[in-house]
């Protein structure tokens, strides 16, 4: 597989040709940088655009479409990577290849997303007004019901709590608290503000002619104001002079504990896979160091994982555990993590560890839409496409020393604890 990078007045394209898939997946990418005043647009920008275009003015008719183009699937997603806000229009269908008379199944996908995209269904120069209730209406929704999740509220309260003043802090998924607010007006600006002046990116990854991709791009996506935008890893920070600890009261069966430890090794940094190693090793999976010793042995927790953003330079421990317990547990996690040594990281923790890594990354070699977004970061982070064997190679390198390195570098910041209390 080889990767086919071309510039068409703004927009770039980049075109990863293979006969691997049967499927075709194309990626339209608008790029911005990641604003609390933008949150709720363009969190709900994508639905509104799905939701109507000129020339299909309902989702019915643009789903009549798609399932005439043998099935064509469409979707959206808002993220947000470093300190930039990404939306995202992905198109799947099977190649032409595959099909009776080899239709051109690639032509009519460009065209269809040019259409959702950049020909919206307006009434009097307004996204009209009963699809904007009801997209957002559908987000508040979707927002509130994380809200009586229990799981789900203890991790916004505690990313409100321990990223305060932080972007970090807030979804890219939209503010329940803000969105009442959330006017047309403000939505088409938005949307003006993408179209004008967004880094616009297109990934196509398949059976094609990246010469044929080309010509599309051009034809149908470039125009784009081009520029870029270099901060893909989250640069904001602070001075830990104190641990946070929150305790919080709601009605539940099972309290929820996460411990936030920040670390100054992100995704560019040469600890970046130990880190990985590292959180594999503590808390992703039965045979996890925390799993085993607070779960099993001691029985304090019905569950127990870590999760490593090298993106913002974060290592959290989540726990479920009995009321009465969080204590206890949160005092095992710290005895787990800082008794780590070269003698007690044995070569068999090692192995599992790297072995279920190098699994997932090559799993993720089988899905185009997994290889597009391993593509997006890397071309961003290091300025080149970095290869399957490339990756296995370097999780294989890390030694027990670097592991150690890398827990080294761990600040315990905030302890959230949501508990059964009653009316307290």
């Amino acid at each position: 597989m080889k990767l086919y990078t071309a510039n068409h007045r703004g927009l770039r394209s980049h075109t990863l040709a293979t006969a691997k898939f049967k499927s075709i997946v194309i990626s339209l990418r608008f790029i911005a940088p990641f604003r609390l005043g933008t949150i709720n647009q363009r969190a709900l920008l994508p639905e509104i655009l799905l939701g109507a275009t000129k020339k299909y003015p309902s989702r019915q008719l643009l789903k009549r479409k798609l399932d005439g183009l043998y099935g064509m699937e469409i979707g959206s997603q808002t993220q947000k990577i470093g300190m930039q806000s990404v939306i995202s229009f992905d198109l799947s269908f099977v190649s032409g290849n595959y099909l009776p008379g080899n239709p051109d199944l690639l032509r009519e996908a460009f065209i269809l997303l040019r259409e959702v995209v950049f020909n919206p269904k307006l009434v009097k120069g307004q996204f009209m007004n009963g699809l904007f209730e009801l997209e957002k209406r559908n987000l508040y929704e979707d927002l509130e019901a994380s809200y009586h999740d229990k799981t789900a509220y203890s991790y916004l309260r505690f990313t409100k709590i321990m990223f305060q003043n932080e972007l970090f802090g807030l979804s890219p998924r939209g503010e329940l608290d803000s969105l009442p607010l959330l006017s047309r007006d403000q939505l088409l600006l938005e949307y003006k503000s993408l179209i004008d002046s967004d880094l616009r990116e297109i990934y196509v990854v398949g059976d094609v002619d990246p010469k044929v991709v080309d010509e599309l791009a051009d034809q149908y996506f470039s125009g784009a104001p081009g520029g870029d935008f270099q901060y893909w890893i989250d640069q904001e920070g602070k001075k830990i002079e104190s641990l946070i600890k929150v305790i919080e009261y709601g009605e539940l069966n099972q309290s929820r504990v996460i411990i936030g430890y920040r670390t100054v090794v992100k995704s560019d940094s040469p600890l970046f896979f130990p880190m990985l190693v590292l959180n594999t090793i503590l808390g992703d999976g039965d045979q996890a160091k925390l799993f085993l010793s607070i779960r099993e042995d001691q029985g304090l927790s019905y569950d127990i994982q870590t999760s490593y953003s090298g993106n913002k330079g974060v290592l959290l421990v989540f726990a479920g555990v009995d009321k009465d317990q969080e204590e206890s547990v949160v005092a095992q996690v710290d005895d787990v993590i800082w008794k780590m040594s070269e003698d007690s990281v044995t070569i068999s923790d090692l192995k599992i560890a790297k072995e279920q890594l190098q699994k997932g990354v090559r799993e993720s070699a089988d899905s185009p839409g997994s290889l597009i977004d391993r593509i997006f970061i890397n071309l961003h982070l290091h300025g080149r496409d970095v290869s399957v064997s490339e990756i296995i190679r370097k999780i294989e390198d890390v030694k027990v020393i670097d592991v150690i390195r890398a827990r080294d570098t761990l600040v315990k910041d905030t302890i959230y604890i949501f508990r059964d209390g009653g009316d307290e």
